[in-house]
C-alpha cells in the first residue's frame, strides 16, 4: 500500500492553470505549437501563453507541471529551474529555435531574458539529448518570439518592493509576413531585504543590488514562396552585488555579466509541394563574467577574476515527408567552445564537437504514432551514441496515451574541466554525465462543463554518472565524477471550471536515491511540490489567489545538510482600463515568510509587492 500512496495523492491534487483577463498567464495542455524545433511529438509538454511581460520567466514557468524554480535574492536576481530530477545546468534552453550554448557549468539565469520579446514558453519534460545534444537531461524550455503576432508598439513599467524599478519598450516593423521586432528593457533594484537565519535572528541581506539591461531584435524575411530568413539577436549586460553566504556576508564584492546571442536560420522548401524542408542554422554566443572584491573576507581570496567564453555552432536539418504517414528528419552539426580565464595570467582552452542525428515518425492506423531517433556526437576524447523511442495512442478524440524512453548525456563544461580558483578546482579527467529517462502517461480532454483537462504521468530518470564539486580536504573542493542515482515520480495536470471560478492544483511527487547509498537522496531534489490557485473575474478585474509548498531537501552528496521546506501564498489583480492601457498588481509571499531558502545560506526575500502598467497605442488597420 505504501507504494500506492503517492499515486493516490497525485490523483487528488492535479495540476494545470486557467486564466481570465488578458494579462494573466494561460497554460495549455499538450497542444500543438507553430514552432519548428525537432522535439518528438510524443514527448510530455505544456505551452504557456505570455500576453504581457508582467512576470519574470521564473514566475511564468511556475505555472507548468513539475517545474521547480529556485531563487537567489530579491526580484530580478538569479532564478534557475529544476525538471524531473535535473538541475538548472541539466535543462536545455532554446530561444526561437536557437539553443543556448552553455560552455560553463552553471545554471541558466532565467532573470536575464527579455520577456517583452516572447509570446509563449513551451516546457517539454524528459531527456532530449537526441534532439539537442549535451545538456538536455531533464527537458527543454523553448521560448517563442512575439514577431508574428505583434502589430502594436508597447511601453511598460514595473515597480516593486526592495527598490525595484523596470522600464521596457517593444516596437514592431512589419510589412505582411516580413518584419522586425525590436525591444529594450532596463531594470534596477536596491535589493536589500530582511530575513531570519537558522537561529531565527532578524538580519538584513545587504549588497544585494543590481542594474541590468537587454537590447533584442528578431526578424524574418520570406525571400520567395519557398524560403525564409530568420534572425535573433540579444545583447545583455548587468552589474550586481555579491553578498556571499549569510554566515560570512560580503559588503564590497560585485560582479558584471555580458552576453551576446546571435542566431540566423535559412529555411528552404524547394520542391515536392512542401514535402521537403531544409534548415541551415548558425548560432554564436559570447559571454563574459567579471568579479571584483577590493576587500576579500578570507586571506587568499581573489580581488579580481574574469572568465570569457565563446561558442559557435552550425546545424543543417532536413525534413522529408516520405509518405503521408512517414516522415524522416536528419541533421548534421558542429560546435566550437572556447573559454579563457584571467586572474594573474590568462589561460585558454577549447573543444570541438560534431554530431549527426536521425528522427523517424510513423503514423499507423490513424491512432498510433511511433517515433525513433538517434544521435552520434563526436569529440576528441569520446564519441557519444544516444537513442530514443516514443509512442502515442489516441483512443478517441478525448483520450490519448504516450510512452517515451531515451538516453542522455552532458559533456563536462570547460570550467568543470579547467577552472582553478581559491579552494575550488576543475578536473581534466572528468567524464560525461550519462543516464536514461522514461515516462508513461495519459491525456484526457473531456467535453465536460467542470473537468476540462486531465493528465497523469509516471516518470523515471536514472543518472549513471554525475559531476559534483566535492571536498577533497577541509579547505578545498574539486570536480569529480560520482556514480549518480535514480529519480522516479509522478506528475499530474488538470483544468477545472466551477461556475465563474477557475481552479487549478499541481502536485509532483518524486523519490531520489544515490547509487553509492540508496538511503541517501540526491541533493536539491525535493520529494513534494504542490500548488493550488483560484481565478475569478469581478467587474472586469481578473483576480488570482494561489498557494505553493515545497518539502525539505538535502544540500550535499552525503545527505547531512538539509534545506527546510516552506509554504508561500501569492495573489494578483489584472485590469484592462481601455484598448491601450492595462495594469497589474502582484504580491508574492503574502505571509511574509522570512526563513525560506532555495540554496543553503542564501535566503529568499519576504513579502514582495509589484505594480505593472502597460500602454499599447492604437494603430490604423
Amino acid at each position: 500500500m505504501r507504494c500506492l500512496y503517492p499515486l493516490q495523492i497525485a490523483c487528488l491534487l492535479l495540476s494545470s492553470s486557467l486564466a481570465f483577463g488578458e494579462s494573466t498567464i494561460t497554460v495549455h495542455g499538450e497542444s500543438e505549437s507553430d514552432s519548428e524545433d525537432p522535439l518528438s511529438p510524443t514527448a510530455s509538454s505544456e505551452t504557456i501563453d505570455i500576453p504581457s511581460p508582467s512576470a519574470t520567466l521564473g514566475q511564468v514557468l511556475e505555472n507548468a507541471t513539475g517545474v521547480e524554480i529556485r531563487r537567489n535574492g530579491s526580484m530580478g536576481r538569479g532564478e534557475s529551474v529544476q525538471l524531473r530530477g535535473a538541475l538548472g545546468h541539466q535543462v536545455q534552453f532554446v530561444l526561437d529555435e536557437m539553443p543556448l550554448l552553455v560552455t560553463r557549468g552553471q545554471s541558466v539565469d532565467l532573470s536575464t531574458f527579455p520577456m517583452g520579446m516572447f509570446k509563449r514558453v513551451r516546457v517539454t519534460r524528459g531527456g532530449a539529448s537526441v534532439d539537442y545534444g549535451s545538456g538536455a537531461l531533464g527537458g527543454v524550455i523553448h521560448m517563442e518570439s512575439d514577431l508574428a503576432s505583434r502589430t502594436r508598439s508597447r511601453v511598460y513599467v514595473r515597480s516593486g518592493s526592495f527598490g525595484y524599478h523596470a522600464l521596457g519598450v517593444n516596437v514592431p516593423f512589419m510589412k505582411g509576413k516580413n518584419g522586425l521586432l525590436v525591444g529594450g528593457q532596463y531594470e534596477e533594484s536596491l535589493g536589500n531585504f530582511s530575513f531570519q537565519d537558522g537561529n531565527l535572528r532578524n538580519r538584513t541581506r545587504d549588497n544585494n543590488h543590481h542594474h541590468k539591461g537587454n537590447v533584442s531584435a528578431v526578424g524574418q524575411w520570406y525571400t520567395s514562396d519557398i524560403g525564409r530568413l530568420k534572425l535573433f539577436v540579444d545583447l545583455f549586460a548587468d552589474r550586481r552585488g555579491e553578498p556571499g553566504p549569510m554566515e560570512f556576508p560580503n559588503l564590497t564584492a560585485e560582479s558584471e555579466r555580458r552576453r551576446l546571442l546571435l542566431g540566423t536560420q535559412l529555411r528552404l522548401n524547394p520542391q515536392f509541394s512542401g514535402r521537403v524542408v531544409h534548415n541551415l542554422e548558425v548560432f554564436t554566443q559570447i559571454r563574459q563574467f567579471t568579479f571584483r572584491d577590493p576587500n576579500p573576507i578570507f586571506v587568499g581570496d581573489p580581488q579580481f577574476f574574469q572568465m570569457n567564453d565563446l561558442s559557435r555552432s552550425t546545424r543543417l536539418r532536413s525534413q522529408i515527408q516520405l509518405t503521408p504517414v512517414l516522415m524522416l528528419r536528419t541533421g548534421f552539426g558542429a560546435t566550437l567552445d572556447q573559454i579563457g580565464t584571467r586572474k594573474r595570467e590568462k589561460v585558454h582552452h577549447h573543444r570541438f564537437t560534431s554530431n549527426a542525428t536521425t528522427h523517424l515518425e510513423w503514423l499507423a492506423f490513424d491512432h498510433w504514432l511511433f517515433t525513433t531517433g538517434t544521435r552520434i556526437e563526436h569529440s576528441k576524447k569520446r564519441t557519444e551514441f544516444v537513442p530514443r523511442l516514443g509512442v502515442r495512442y489516441r483512443t478517441n478524440a478525448h483520450l490519448q496515451w504516450r510512452a517515451n524512453w531515451s538516453q542522455f548525456f552532458r559533456l563536462p563544461s570547460l570550467d568543470e574541466l579547467y577552472y582553478e580558483g581559491v579552494g575550488v578546482s576543475g578536473n581534466p579527467a572528468l567524464k560525461a554525465e550519462r543516464g536514461q529517462s522514461a515516462d508513461v502517461g495519459l491525456l484526457f480532454t473531456p467535453e465536460d462543463k467542470i473537468l476540462r483537462l486531465l493528465s497523469l504521468t509516471a516518470f523515471a530518470t536514472e543518472f549513471s554518472s554525475l559531476i559534483f564539486f566535492a571536498p577533497i580536504d577541509a579547505y578545498r573542493y574539486r570536480a569529480n565524477n560520482h556514480s549518480g542515482g535514480l529519480v522516479q515520480g509522478l506528475e499530474s495536470m488538470t483544468r477545472l471550471e466551477i461556475g465563474h471560478f477557475g481552479v487549478h492544483a499541481s502536485y509532483r511527487w518524486q523519490h531520489s536515491s544515490a547509487s553509492y547509498n540508496r538511503a541517501i537522496p540526491l541533493p536539491f531534489r525535493a520529494a513534494h511540490l504542490s500548488r493550488i490557485s483560484i481565478d475569478r473575474t469581478f467587474y472586469g478585474v481578473s483576480t488570482q489567489l494561489g498557494v505553493s509548498s515545497i518539502s525539505s531537501r538535502t544540500a550535499d552528496i552525503f545527505g547531512n545538510r538539509r534545506i527546510p521546506g516552506y509554504l508561500e501564498m501569492n495573489a494578483s489583480l489584472d485590469y484592462r482600463v481601455n484598448k491601450s492601457l492595462s495594469t497589474s498588481l502582484r504580491a508574492e509571499n503574502l505571509l511574509n515568510g522570512l526563513t525560506h531558502q532555495d540554496f543553503p545560506t542564501l535566503p529568499r526575500p519576504g513579502r514582495n509587492i509589484s505594480v505593472f502598467v502597460r500602454y499599447e497605442p492604437l494603430v490604423n488597420e
